[in-house]
């Protein structure tokens, strides 16, 4: 009858063992499951980390600064205009130029204004005809290739008695610019007429009233202010 009763325990107690080896055996087996499970997980949260810093990277190329198409479309080019068609007070303001070379009767006020945190290439001076300021020129500074080569040339036509500049002088309506010159590239309320080309090569034409009051060439392609 002990003989009985011990092997009943024993059964038992095997029982017992088998059947927490059983559930070991299938909690390991989860565990792996699992474990294979984030193995697989792990790339597409990866990929999807991947694609939330491109999604929030696109902003930034947004803000970038996109280049205007350069212009080919017109049977002239600015260099071409400012080097043999631009004439202030009778006389030929050939660009470009070397401020050494300025026309007779130009010349600079000698107070240049440069503040490198600003405009670290260029120079700013006042542009004095018979003792009159009409207007600046932003020239290249000594650590520029181009050194005191004009860059932009900015004229009040106000102090200015003579202006011609390509078939258009001084009071000229923007309508007869636009006859000229054909349609600009920007126009801002009518009063500022802007024309691109080679390079972010401009002109600038301001109106005051209908009536031409202010010319820009710039020949840099980079000046760091508003062409306002």
């Amino acid at each position: 009858m002990r003989k009985k009763r011990f092997l009943s325990v024993i059964m038992t107690f095997t029982l017992m063992l088998s059947f927490a080896g059983c559930q070991s055996g299938t909690d390991t087996n989860q565990i792996e499951q699992i474990s294979q499970e984030n193995q697989t997980i792990r790339p597409t949260v990866k990929e999807d980390t991947g694609s939330e810093t491109e999604t929030g990277s696109e902003p930034e190329s947004t803000q970038q600064t996109e280049k205007r198409e350069i212009r080919t479309d017109r049977d002239w080019t600015i260099s071409q205009l400012v080097s043999e068609h631009l004439y202030i007070n009778g006389v030929q303001f050939s660009l470009p130029c070397n401020i050494d070379n300025i026309p007779q009767g130009f010349s600079l006020a000698g107070e240049p204004f440069e503040d490198p945190t600003l405009i670290p290439d260029y120079i700013l001076d006042k542009c004095i005809y018979d003792g009159n300021n009409i207007g600046s020129i932003f020239y290249y500074n000594e650590r520029h290739k181009k050194s005191n080569e004009i860059a932009v040339l900015d004229i009040d036509l106000e102090n200015c008695s003579e202006f011609e500049f390509y078939g258009i002088s001084k009071g000229d309506s923007h309508e007869k610019a636009i006859e000229i010159f054909g349609e600009p590239d920007e126009v801002i309320d009518k009063s500022y007429l802007h024309y691109y080309y080679e390079d972010e090569h401009y002109i600038k034409l301001v109106f005051y009233d209908n009536s031409l009051g202010s010319f820009m060439v710039d020949l840099s392609g980079d000046m760091p202010f508003d062409k306002k």
